[in-house]
């Protein structure tokens, strides 16, 4: 059974840009309440309702990995892709012990992680065992446009 609820975690509110409310990523959504949620959850753009929150799915995260505490956001590409997205002003969230750990635990699964932000500073590749970086990119590439 998933344990895991957003509580007052908004970052999928804030980090991701929103075409279809103008919301460029790095800002709080001007539909949302910090600390509460989203004002418009039932009727919210397709960009929101295709995130996939890896800990709203979790029952084995600890909350220490809850996006607002550990500062990077997880989000399902695919069963074996893993997309770990920090704020600017976060970057480097994923260097702490608890987010090592979780993203070691994963490659252990056959689980690949791309961290990466909304700057200029380099993406990170977490490789699972039989994982290529040019492979990942490409599938991460068309698992998006599929989207748009």
């Amino acid at each position: 059974m998933i344990k895991n609820l957003c509580g007052t975690c908004n970052m999928c509110c804030e980090f991701p840009p929103i075409p279809e409310l103008n919301k460029p990523p790095s800002v709080l959504c001007q539909n949302c309440t910090e600390n509460v949620g989203c004002n418009i959850y039932n009727s919210r753009p397709i960009s929101c309702r295709n995130f996939d929150c890896v800990y709203l799915q979790s029952d084995d995260m600890d909350e220490s990995l809850r996006p607002n505490e550990c500062r990077v956001t997880f989000e399902k590409v695919t069963t074996k892709i893993y997309f770990g997205v920090e704020l600017p002003k976060d970057v480097g969230s994923w260097k702490k012990e608890n987010v090592r750990n979780y993203i070691k635990s994963l490659n252990e699964d056959g689980i690949t992680v791309v961290i990466a932000s909304f700057t200029n500073t380099p993406t990170e590749y977490f490789l699972a065992e039989g994982h290529k970086k040019e492979m990942v990119e490409k599938i991460i590439i068309r698992e998006y446009e599929k989207l748009n």
